[in-house]
């Protein structure tokens, strides 16, 4: 059940948060034609440079 818990307690290097809230600002530049433009560039890219998806990753600036 609590194998979330003792498997951060083993590896303390990896952190566990809550997220906060959205900037107004970064919600209101958050839109369908933004957000389509950027997988558009992404698809463009890992074309172009043979990117394999193993090495497409998700990442957070915060932390």
């Amino acid at each position: 059940r609590n194998w979330v818990y003792t498997f951060l307690k083993r590896h303390p290097s990896i952190s566990f948060y809550t997220s906060s809230g959205l900037d107004p600002k970064r919600a209101k530049a958050f839109n369908q034609p933004v957000v389509g433009r950027f997988f558009d560039t992404l698809a463009d890219l890992v074309e172009k440079h043979q990117i394999p998806v193993e090495n497409i990753y998700n990442m957070d600036e915060k932390g």
